[in-house]
């Protein structure tokens, strides 16, 4: 008689904890995938501020080997799902200049 009384608390306790412990493992799983999806899109914002910043830079300018380095690994290190190969292959082009190149570069293109 005791062991029934033992399991029928420890079923009627189970009962109500039961939805109480499935809400909090998903709203944990929930949780990890906002993060995931936040992360997702700051990496995404960084390469597009990456970019943004070496264009104005190149406008006013004030592009040189140390920002085009900077915007190459920015990149490099994207991967989401925007094209980069014709950028990342322009990057990688005026790496290939001296810094005197890209200064007349820069000269020429505002002209």
């Amino acid at each position: 008689m005791e062991t029934n009384l033992l399991f029928l608390f420890l079923g009627w306790l189970l009962g109500i904890l039961g939805p109480l412990i499935g809400d909090r493992v998903r709203r944990s799983h929930q949780i990890e995938d906002v993060k995931r999806g936040m992360l997702t899109e700051l990496k995404d914002a960084r390469t597009r501020l990456a970019m943004s910043v070496y264009m104005l830079a190149a406008r006013l300018d004030r592009d040189d080997r140390n920002l085009i380095i900077w915007t190459t690994k920015a990149l490099k290190e994207y991967k989401g799902n925007e094209p980069k190969e014709e950028a990342l292959k322009a990057m990688e082009n005026l790496l290939k200049m001296t810094d005197e190149q890209i200064a007349a570069r820069v000269h020429q293109e505002k002209f």
